[in-house]
């Protein structure tokens, strides 16, 4: 009896110290290889569409870039495995430093760290906190700002519907290292070039290179993506003119070229240039001078206007949407400002020309015609026109932003953390900018894991799993205890 305890103990002892040992082993190994992953990105990406995996798309896209790259998450890294989406885009951008040697990772505190912070914010409106990304190309002093939910595609319904986080990544990347873009500013209208350095400055902060040129002696630059015409005094040439600037400006706009135009009630009237507006971009411009109630208004003389954000769901509304989904909105200063319409069919979403408001004025406004009151109502003082095109199977869209006021894109109010028109300005340069989109990398769609079956079929399974495997097992106990007894 005491030799058969012995031996039971002695034996017991052993699978003890056996069960322990391998127990720490496996401790051990999991505690190496977690550290060996968090420091080298080792991972097996097992996702059924292979989230993190980077395609031969972008290694081709990313070839030739070798400007060092950093990914700046604003949220502690050790925290964003606490949110579904987080974890995949920080898995990912592990997976980009893991194969660029360029491409490395980094965080912000942007509620500490105020100066830094203060670098990536363009305008009084960018928004930077826990769910933003920012791509930064040091070397080119270029970045972009991603926002957690805009590497999540969602469906028509607004669910979620796959990752598109290669997408996102390799898009900035190629923008941020790409060659910048060019506007080009007219200059041969009387323009005032002093007046609009602060818009140049605007440019120039977005990433743009400025340049100016003389439109009826010059082509435009063959590198500009934007023509700006800023409080021209003196009418454009048109037909019957030596030098046609309208066919240039069409020719340009043909090419999927961009027009900004910054009119001023202060200047005499260009009906040339009011009717290429009014029958190429659906623009009506009416030289009258706006005013609005004192409610409406930052002057006595009601020509400073605080003007009110389009609402509809409409590409000239969607300069400020981010505006519009603040706390407290900022204020759009309009000053001098003309009165703007659309012209009819201007507004037909199924036109080759579409028509939008950006901004209006209050529904009590009034306009003044040489100087003799001349009606009241809403009244336009900024639209964007959009016309799409198919370039093979893709689909691209060029700009013509009208602003009934100069004085918009003026120093005092693109200077001014009070107000918001820098932000809408840099929304309008980011829509008609240089944004590359490789249409080679795929969405990876979602993995489907919900379960289809019949109430019948989830009764049987129910009866599987609540009686017959417990029975077995019980079973299987039995015998066990049994034939133990007897050894």
């Amino acid at each position: 009896m005491k030799k058969n305890l012995a031996r039971k103990f002695k034996y017991g002892s052993a699978s003890v110290a056996f069960t322990v040992a391998f127990i720490a082993i496996v401790v051990a190994l999991n505690a190496v290889f977690t550290a060996l992953s968090a420091r080298y990105t080792l991972y097996l990406d097992m996702t059924a569409s292979n989230y993190y995996d980077i395609s031969s798309a972008t290694d081709d896209l990313l070839a030739d870039v070798t400007d060092e790259i950093t990914f700046i998450f604003c949220t502690p890294l050790d925290k964003l495995a606490d949110n579904r989406y987080s974890a995949m885009i920080y898995t990912l951008a592990q997976a980009y430093a893991a194969r660029f040697d360029n491409i490395s990772i980094d965080y912000l505190n942007w509620r500490t760290e105020t100066e830094r912070t203060r670098g990536y914010m363009i305008t009084s409106g960018t928004v930077i906190d826990d769910q933003t990304v920012i791509v930064d190309c040091p070397a080119r002093s270029q970045y972009r700002l991603l926002r957690w939910e805009s590497f999540i595609t969602n469906d028509s319904d607004g669910n979620a519907y796959g990752f598109s986080g290669e997408l996102r990544f390799s898009s900035a990347i190629l923008q941020i290292t790409g060659d910048n873009p060019t506007v080009a500013f007219t200059t041969n209208h009387s323009e005032d070039i002093e007046e609009a350095k602060a818009l140049m400055e605007l440019f120039e902060t977005a990433g743009y290179q400025v340049k100016t040129f003389d439109l009826t002696a010059e082509s435009i630059p063959e590198d500009a993506s934007i023509v700006v015409v800023f409080r021209p005094r003196t009418d454009f040439l048109g037909i019957g003119a030596k030098e046609n600037e309208f066919e240039k400006l069409d020719a340009f706009s043909a090419d999927l070229g961009h027009l900004m135009v910054f009119l001023s009630a202060s200047v005499p009237d260009l009906p040339e240039l009011y009717s290429y507006l009014y029958e190429n971009w659906y623009v009506g411009v009416d030289p009258v001078t706006v005013t609005d109630t004192a409610e409406n208004a930052l002057s006595a003389d009601g020509r400073i206007l605080s003007a009110t954000y389009s609402t509809l769901d409409t590409p000239g509304a969607s300069l400020t949407t981010t505006l519009r989904s603040m706390q407290s909105t900022p204020r759009a200063i309009m000053e001098n400002a003309l009165a703007l319409s659309i012209a009819p069919g201007g507004d037909n979403p199924e036109g080759d020309v579409v028509t939008s408001y950006v901004l209006t004025t209050s529904d009590e406004a009034g306009i003044y015609r040489n100087g003799q009151a001349d009606g009241t109502g809403t009244y336009g003082l900024m639209t964007l026109s959009s016309r799409g095109t198919y370039v093979g199977n893709d689909y691209l869209v060029n700009y013509v932003l009208v602003s009934a006021s100069a004085d918009f894109a003026g120093a005092d109010y693109l200077n001014s953390l009070s107000c918001s028109n820098s932000d809408i300005l840099y929304s309008a340069m980011m829509a008609m900018g240089k944004d590359k989109v490789p249409d080679q990398i795929d969405i990876r769609k979602f993995e489907d894991s919900s379960l289809t079956i019949t109430t019948a079929q989830a009764n049987n399974w129910t009866m599987v799993f609540a009686v017959v495997l417990p029975l077995l097992f019980l079973c299987a106990g039995f015998v066990v205890y049994f034939r133990r007894r007897h050894l």
